[in-house]
C-alpha cells in the first residue's frame, strides 16, 4: 500500500477557511442566544418588580380597608400615576418614579371608569372594585408597538365592604 500522506505538516487554506466558517456559524448562534436570553431576564425582571410594586399597594389598601371605617386614596395624577397616597388610620405614600399606573373603579354595570384624583372610600358601607394598570416609563418602547404588553402588569379585585362582625 502506498503512503500519499507521508508529508502532512500543516493545515490547506480550504482546511482553514472552513474551520473558520464552521467557528463563525456556530459563535453567530451562540451570539443570538445569549441575547435572547439577556432579553428574556431583563423582561422577567421588569414583570417581578412591576407585581411586587402591585402587590404594595394592594397590601396598603387591603389594610386600610380593614382597618378604617373611612379612607382616601389620592393620586399625583390619573392616568398614568406615579405616587399614591392611602389615608385611613395611617397615611402612606408609595412611589417609584420609573412607573406609572392607572386606577378605574368598576361601576354597577362592570365597566371600568377612570377616577379623579381623589376617592374617598366608606369601607363600612361600599365595596371597592376596582382595576389598576401598571408600566415601565424608562424602557424604550418596541418598534411598531406603542406599548409592550410584557411591560405592563394589571391588577383587577374587589375589596367588598366591613361586616358588623369586624367592628
Amino acid at each position: 500500500m502506498n503512503m500519499y500522506l507521508s508529508n502532512n505538516k500543516g493545515l490547506t487554506l480550504v482546511e482553514l477557511l472552513a474551520t473558520i466558517t464552521i467557528l463563525s456559524i456556530v459563535s453567530t448562534i451562540v451570539w443570538g442566544v445569549l441575547i435572547n436570553g439577556h432579553k428574556a431576564s431583563d423582561i422577567t425582571k421588569s414583570n417581578v418588580y412591576l407585581q411586587q410594586y402591585a402587590h404594595e399597594i394592594f397590601l396598603a389598601l387591603q389594610n386600610a380597608h380593614q382597618l378604617s371605617n373611612s379612607y382616601t386614596i389620592s393620586l399625583d395624577r390619573n392616568p398614568k400615576a406615579q405616587s399614591i397616597t392611602i389615608t385611613g388610620k395611617d397615611t402612606l405614600t408609595i412611589t417609584d418614579p420609573n412607573i406609572e399606573f392607572s386606577f378605574y373603579i368598576f361601576d354597577s354595570n362592570h365597566q371600568p371608569q377612570l377616577i379623579g384624583n381623589q376617592l374617598i372610600i366608606d369601607s363600612k358601607n361600599q365595596d371597592l372594585n376596582f382595576k389598576m394598570v401598571f408600566n415601565h416609563i424608562n424602557n424604550p418602547p418596541n418598534p411598531g408597538n406603542e406599548e409592550d404588553p410584557s411591560m405592563t402588569f394589571t391588577l383587577k379585585t374587589i375589596f367588598e365592604k366591613k361586616s358588623a362582625l369586624t367592628d
